[in-house]
Formats: C-alpha cells, structure tokens, sequence
C-alpha cells in the first residue's frame, strides 16, 4: 500500500508539532529569546500594565517626565471617577 503525501500535509503534521512542543513549555521557556519589545507587541497598553503599582509603571521616569503631557482636565476626570468607586 503506497500512501502519499502531499507537501500541505507535511506543512500540517509540521505544525501540529509545533503546536505539541510548544504547549508543553513553560511561558518563560516559550518567550525565551525574544526582545521585550516582541514580547509585549501583541498586548494592550492597559495589558503591559496590569498587576503593576503605580510607582511600578512610572520607573524610569524623571519626575518632571512623569507629569508630561497630562491635562488638568484628565486629572479631574480621573479623580472624578475615584470618587464613584
């Protein structure tokens, strides 16, 4: 019995492994070797922040960088919504 197979059939059984291999590692075995930058490229910017405390998502910056670019209608708005909660 002679089976044959077709190259999109390789392409599959390809991925299928690749698929079995990677969903036995670890996430930092499966994001090792990657730039941080490609590690966050498919996150929100609410999702890279998440779980962080304020202090932790300003680090790095100077202080006068840290107040840049706010409004004071947004800081009113922010606190506006505090109060709600």
């Amino acid at each position: 019995m002679k089976i044959e197979i077709t190259p999109e059939d390789v392409k599959n059984v390809g991925k299928e492994w690749i698929n079995a291999i990677l969903s036995g590692l670890k996430p930092e075995e499966r994001l090792s070797g990657l730039k941080p930058e490609e590690r966050l490229s498919g996150l929100k910017l609410e999702e890279r922040l998440l779980g962080l405390k304020p202090e932790k998502r300003l680090f790095g910056l100077k202080p006068e960088e840290r107040l840049s670019g706010l409004k004071l209608e947004d800081i009113e708005a922010y606190l506006e919504k505090i109060k709600k909660k």
